[in-house]
């Protein structure tokens, strides 16, 4: 399936990215395949691009939560304990978040 290429603005506060992405997947029909920095220059200097693949519409997946690890946070131990909760891994990916690169963990409940 083709995948449409988003920008998001890397100033925002992760909760203002979240908000994003989700209202991207719901009103689109789409959902979240990617995220992370952009290298490209119409995002801007601190832009985030979403990957995204279209489904149909009401089979839009469940919200995509984000998650900040800190630096020197173990990834292997924070996406384990994510998907003890029952959740799925979307992506690990450093974003910009508030202008600052930081590592963001992208999970969903599974259905």
């Amino acid at each position: 399936m083709p995948t449409a290429s988003h920008f998001v603005d890397g100033t925002k506060t992760l909760a203002e990215q979240e908000t994003d992405l989700n209202d991207m997947e719901q009103l689109g029909a789409q959902k979240v395949t990617s995220y992370a920095e952009s290298t490209k220059p119409a995002a801007g200097d601190k832009g985030n691009e979403a990957l995204l693949q279209p489904v149909p519409f009401g089979q839009q997946p469940p919200p995509l939560e984000l998650i900040a690890l800190a630096a020197g946070d173990d990834v292997a131990k924070a996406i384990a304990a994510q998907v003890s909760q029952g959740k799925t891994v979307v992506f690990h990916e450093t974003c910009w978040v508030e202008s600052k690169e930081t590592l963001v963990i992208g999970v969903r409940k599974q259905k």
